[in-house]
């Protein structure tokens, strides 16, 4: 059916028949249906298989705001290799990132290293200081990228139909 709507270019009968097949996909297995770390599940609760816009919007805004916390709890202290960038923000007077002590233009250096994370920048000032902080900043490169792409997907999807 869904290739027979495919052809027929009806892309809102597309859509219902993708999320109507995944979630069937999702159901007939116990495991899928009620283990919430399965892809299925993820898959479901990131996005809505691709289809809910809102959904993956809600979720990228919630993962940007949960890896600014958690990096500003993780302190993160200047990179001393030469990079141009640390001399402007030692002109500032900012030294360490912590989140107990944060004031606007530390935020705005942590929302800028951030970015510089998740798009695989290297020149940014700010490294983690313990492997915690490392592990948060590994999970920040991986997740928020991967759900830019779900939200990317769901947006195409909407405006396809």
């Amino acid at each position: 059916m869904k290739q027979k709507y495919k052809e027929l270019h009806n892309e809102q009968e597309v859509s219902n028949w993708h999320y109507g097949e995944k979630e069937m996909f999702r159901k007939e297995n116990p495991i899928r249906r009620y283990l919430p770390l399965s892809f299925s599940f993820l898959y479901w609760l990131s996005s809505g298989y691709g289809e809910d816009y809102k959904r993956a919007g809600g979720i990228l805004v919630a993962l940007l705001f949960i890896f600014l916390v958690l990096l500003g709890y993780a302190e993160l202290v200047p990179r001393s290799e030469g990079n141009p960038e640390h001399f402007s923000y030692a002109f500032m007077g900012l030294r360490n990132i912590t989140l107990h002590e944060l004031n606007f233009d530390q935020f705005l250096a942590l929302c800028s290293t951030l970015w510089k994370y998740v798009t695989y920048q290297k020149d940014f000032a700010f490294v983690p200081m313990t492997k915690l902080g490392e592990f948060i900043k590994m999970l920040s490169q991986i997740l928020i990228p991967l759900q830019t792409a779900l939200f990317a997907f769901a947006i195409r999807n909407r405006f396809r139909r």
